[in-house]
């Protein structure tokens, strides 16, 4: 499997007071994969989608500490961690949102 990546590097004279700075390169996407069984699981559209969401963040809540890019969520503030959970959540749905397309144009995973 070939995977296209690319980075945006942005150079400012501005200080980034960011401690944490969490990148794509974490690869969240790869999560993607999941989806698939799930359904040939049986799970229904929406019960899919939660049980995606809540494995895509889970992981990155233990990851993201065990590879030192961010330390545990209990040492973020309430605004960090509700972006966070938003970033996820959009991620979970839009996801749930293109399964169905993909679907229907190749067939059923079952």
């Amino acid at each position: 499997m070939a995977h296209i990546n690319s980075a945006v590097i942005a150079i400012s004279q501005t200080p980034n007071p960011t401690k944490f700075q969490k990148t794509l390169g974490t690869n969240d996407y790869y999560w993607g994969v999941v989806r698939g069984p799930l359904a040939a699981a049986g799970l229904s559209p929406k019960a899919a989608t939660i049980a995606h969401g809540t494995a895509i963040y889970g992981a990155a809540q233990v990851t993201l500490p065990a590879l030192e890019i961010a330390p545990p969520s209990i040492f973020w503030g309430k605004q960090e961690v509700a972006i966070d959970a938003f970033h996820h959540a959009v991620y979970a749905a839009a996801t749930g949102l293109a399964y169905p397309l993909i679907e229907r144009r190749n067939g059923p995973s079952r």
